[in-house]
């Protein structure tokens, strides 16, 4: 059916040559990529249903299939709600440690009704801890369930901050399109496990 279809799809991006980190980027930016924002009120959209069958998802959906998928990887995400905000995400939890993901939040086509295109959206909410959250990123009020806590720092300031392109991920190396605002171009950068950056066009492009 339509929701085994979209999971096969979507566990078809990932492989064993890939961290838990780099396997919740990819599957990320999946999401993010086709999810369409509806203006309008129906059940399905608050369910991970509703990603799988039209791509039509609320905040309630975006949290729900990413944990969807992400669970049947082996990654732990859970729920969050705040209730003052009308809104939920995830706690992520990656390398022995739990974060916050705002796939809604990171989708910058959320607004968009009946479209959605690959790159249009960023990581500015991607793996942050609560203080970071709160203080930065315009959230508050968290619920977390079973007294889940993102008390660590490590990706509040990740290299994936500034990205709004997909993140690749190859023989354990990332792939993206970084904007070298400054002077208008546009660079495919090779990043590795030890943050290693490589330029790899030889020709700036405009």
């Amino acid at each position: 059916d339509e929701y085994n279809l979209g999971m096969a799809k979507a566990l078809s991006l990932v492989d064993d040559t890939m961290t838990d980190l780099q396997k919740a980027i990819v599957i990320h930016d999946y999401v993010c990529s086709k999810a369409i924002y509806p203006t309008d009120e129906k059940d399905i959209y608050h369910s991970a249903y509703g990603f799988f069958k039209d791509y039509k998802i609320v905040c309630a959906g975006y949290a729900l299939v990413y944990s969807a998928i992400l669970k049947e990887i082996g990654i732990p995400c859970r729920y969050v709600i705040s209730n003052s905000m009308e809104h939920a995400w995830n706690a992520v939890y990656i390398n022995g440690k739990w974060y916050n993901a705002d796939l809604t939040w990171d989708d910058t086509t959320f607004t968009t009704t009946g479209k959605n295109s690959m790159g249009t959206y960023c990581h500015i909410y991607f793996l942050k801890s609560t203080a970071d959250f709160e203080a930065n990123k315009g959230h508050s009020d968290s619920t977390f369930p079973d007294n889940i806590e993102c008390t660590d720092t490590s990706f509040d300031d990740a290299f994936w901050d500034s990205l709004t392109s997909n993140i690749y991920v190859y023989n354990g190396d990332y792939y993206y399109l970084d904007l070298d605002a400054e002077n208008f171009y546009i660079n495919l950068i090779k990043r590795d496990v030890n943050a290693n950056t490589t330029r790899l066009n030889t020709a700036n492009y405009q």
